[in-house]
């Protein structure tokens, strides 16, 4: 692909995701995105086949750049503890975005294709690969309990995280979570 199309690839995703993101999937149009994008909507569809493969593409784009920034971020914090609220508040942030392309990451889409399954697998691999990291890290410099199992103790947060973001999609919350407090919660235990 030549520079010029990757760049109005781009162009088209990033104005897929404001659509999406605003009117949800059932508003959002294949006209509207090329608006956004200020192109033709032929144009669109030399790029991509359906409003449903550019959905699909837009959310493998918006989760390459999540794991670019979560990537970046963990990278600049020392502490398991800074990095996993670093995650958290991303990750929090990242869904209140896009809370209308999120529900419909988190309870309506069907059909996939295999390519797309993957793309996502891929996500939850590599998001499950930080946690774990970040959990060796803090049992090596002692700030998580050596006797911790590392799969374990990701599996736990992975999945609080997993859960955290499905609520958030689903209900709107009055007041704004606080990671300080989960955080400190999941270093100092309940009891």
């Amino acid at each position: 692909m030549t520079p010029l199309k990757i760049k109005r690839r781009k162009q088209i995703l990033e104005a897929a995701l404001v659509v999406f993101s605003r009117d949800g999937y059932h508003k959002g149009t294949v006209s509207d995105i090329a608006k956004q994008a200020d192109i033709g909507k032929g144009t669109i569809y030399e790029y991509f086949s359906s409003k449903k493969n550019i959905f699909e593409e837009m959310i493998v784009y918006a989760l390459d750049y999540y794991i670019l920034v979560v990537r970046e971020g963990i990278s600049s914090k020392n502490t398991a503890y800074d990095k996993l609220k670093f995650l958290l508040d991303f990750n929090i942030a990242f869904i209140d975005q896009h809370l209308e392309v999120m529900k419909k990451v988190f309870f309506s889409i069907d059909n996939v294709t295999e390519e797309f399954e993957d793309s996502m697998q891929n996500f939850r691999d590599s998001v499950n690969q930080f946690v774990l990291e970040l959990i060796e890290m803090g049992i090596e410099n002692g700030e998580i309990n050596k006797n911790i199992n590392p799969d374990t103790a990701s599996l736990v947060i992975i999945n609080m995280i997993y859960s955290l973001s499905g609520e958030i999609a689903q209900k709107d919350f009055k007041e704004p979570i606080n990671t300080e407090e989960i955080i400190t919660l999941l270093f100092n235990g309940i009891g």
